[in-house]
């Protein structure tokens, strides 16, 4: 299911403090993506799965932290990647297909909020 955010990036995004309902759970004991059914409560095990568009959206609305995708072509082919912009602007480059620049740039908007808390 790779419209959901991986595991660990969720666990870290409630840390930071994402509580948003969310299609998907990521429950024991496999912690793997299944359906939320509405107006069921979850468990301490279980952890919301957002989508990564909901995730981007919250990202920009709590912490105003807003992301750009960009494709650049050269010799070496095609690759993609995330600038954020803050105050002043980060870039998540690499050489990435659209899916791992995309997971980059969510991993650094992580980075950035807890930066901020400590």
């Amino acid at each position: 299911m790779e419209e959901f955010v991986a595991y660990k990036l969720a666990l870290r995004m409630k840390q930071i403090g994402f509580d948003e309902p969310c299609f998907g759970l990521y429950g024991p004991p496999s912690k793997t993506v299944f359906l939320h059914q509405y107006g069921s409560s979850i468990s301490k095990e279980q952890i919301d799965a957002p989508l990564y568009q909901q995730a981007f959206r919250w990202f920009r609305e709590k912490y105003g932290l807003f992301t750009q995708p960009n494709r650049t072509v050269d010799k070496e082919g095609v690759w993609y990647y995330f600038s954020i912009e803050t105050k002043r602007t980060d870039v998540c480059e690499g050489s990435f297909s659209y899916e791992e620049a995309e997971l980059a740039c969510l991993e650094k908007l992580i980075e950035i909020v807890e930066s901020k808390s400590e």
